[in-house]
């Protein structure tokens, strides 16, 4: 695997890494147990974060939106497949 390859696999890694490692400061922290609400506190406190947070010269809202929306969708189609299960 070339070095660019390897890299961008890394990258796409990331946003799974750090949303993990938020799921355990919550965990952690012990004021929630449900697993399905320690993961949305995550996923709402990572947005939050990138929403405060201005890189350089600002941030790209629509970009932001256009993400947000497909992160959405595909949460929504898991539940849905995990609704199927029961």
């Amino acid at each position: 695997m070339s070095l660019v390859r390897k890299t961008n696999a890394q990258n796409c890694w990331m946003p799974l890494l750090i949303w993990i490692k938020k799921c355990r400061e919550i965990r952690d922290a012990g004021k929630i147990a449900s697993v399905e609400r320690i993961a949305i506190m995550a996923a709402l406190n990572i947005a939050h974060e990138l929403l405060t947070t201005k890189v350089g010269g600002g941030f790209d809202l629509s970009e932001v939106k256009r993400r947000m929306q497909a992160m959405q969708a595909t949460i929504e189609a898991t539940l849905v497949d995990q609704d199927e299960l029961f």
